[in-house]
């Protein structure tokens, strides 16, 4: 533990990619990947939390929706169709829009966040990274 207390190892200058401070004291600016993956990733993640709580409440209060022609008296006719789990909880509850609302947000901004350019270049470069080590590692196996 000695080892922490020591100066000369020149913790001072690691940060660790925290921001560093200006000459005025103030912290740093936040990188502009984290500005460019807000403008999806809040909304992926609010609609995803959506999503879970949608299936939280169908599980804690179940329901069954019944769709069936007019019943005569006496004549017991099965249902034509019956919901039940999620699809009954959202047609008894009429939350199906919310439901649809959140599942075109969320596939939205996935979709934002994947075709970005810095997403997908960090993407294509650990990619061309990893196709490297693969080809060093044939190339010394052959050898």
């Amino acid at each position: 533990m000695d080892w922490l207390l020591e100066d000369a190892k020149g913790w001072e200058n690691l940060t660790d990619g925290a921001p560093a401070a200006d000459e005025d004291g103030r912290a740093a600016s936040p990188p502009k990947l984290r500005k460019s993956v807000l403008p999806w990733a809040i909304p992926l993640g609010v609609s995803g939390f959506g999503l879970l709580l949608l299936g939280i409440f169908s599980s804690i209060f179940p329901a069954e929706y019944m769709v069936a022609s007019t019943v005569i008296a006496g004549n017991q006719e099965p249902a034509d169709r019956i919901y039940r789990g999620l699809a009954g909880f959202l047609k008894c509850n009429n939350l199906e829009w919310l439901f649809r609302l959140c599942l075109v947000i969320a596939i939205g901004s996935l979709l934002a966040g994947l075709w970005q350019k810095g997403v997908m270049k960090r993407f294509e470069d650990a990619v061309d990274h990893k196709l490297d080590e693969l080809g060093e590692k044939n190339r010394d196996a052959s050898a």
